[in-house]
């Protein structure tokens, strides 16, 4: 996890959905998966929201964000994660 990633969420409890016994997510994975399930009602800052258009760029390939630009929040998170299994 990026020093980045660590100051700008906070460390919710684990919400994914794997068969370990415990949850193996970082602190940025957790919150994302937080706001992609909608478990959490605190809107995403625009550094929270900017690390996942740079996170989307990054493991995606995608070169234009803006079409995410007025994505919510959760549909924001989904992006992430879709991202990241690529």
């Amino acid at each position: 996890m990026s020093i980045l990633a660590s100051n700008l969420f906070p460390d919710y409890p684990c919400s994914c959905e794997n068969d370990q016994p415990e949850c193996t997510c970082d602190q940025e994975e957790r919150a994302i998966r937080r706001y992609a399930y909608g478990l959490t009602n605190d809107p995403m800052t625009d550094q929270q929201r900017e690390y996942c258009f740079a996170q989307v760029l990054k493991y995606s390939g995608v070169a234009v964000i803006s079409d995410m630009r007025d994505m919510p929040d959760a549909m924001l998170a989904r992006a992430v994660l879709k991202a990241w299994s690529m």
